[in-house]
């Protein structure tokens, strides 16, 4: 599912991985994977991976944790929950 974020150069994808039981998010900075496409940057100087959360088993287990990861990037509605 992709969430609407603060920052529109945000792309933010979450997941729920059901072999880890978490949620993974990740966010990604448009701009800067665009600057790579482009050739005008590298992802070895510029990485454009924002966060990236979920990858250990439970991690981000339940709705109320994910919102609060992802509390300084997007709000997720109550419809979310």
């Amino acid at each position: 599912m992709e969430i609407i974020g603060f920052d529109a150069n945000h792309q933010i994808e979450v997941r729920w991985d059901n072999p880890l039981a978490t949620f993974s998010v990740i966010i990604l900075d448009r701009q800067i994977e665009a600057a790579i496409e482009r050739g005008e940057s590298d992802e070895e100087t510029t990485d454009p991976i924002v966060l990236w959360l979920g990858g250990t088993l439970g991690e981000i287990p339940t709705l109320q944790q994910l919102k609060t990861a992802l509390a300084a990037y997007a709000v997720l509605s109550e419809a979310a929950g």
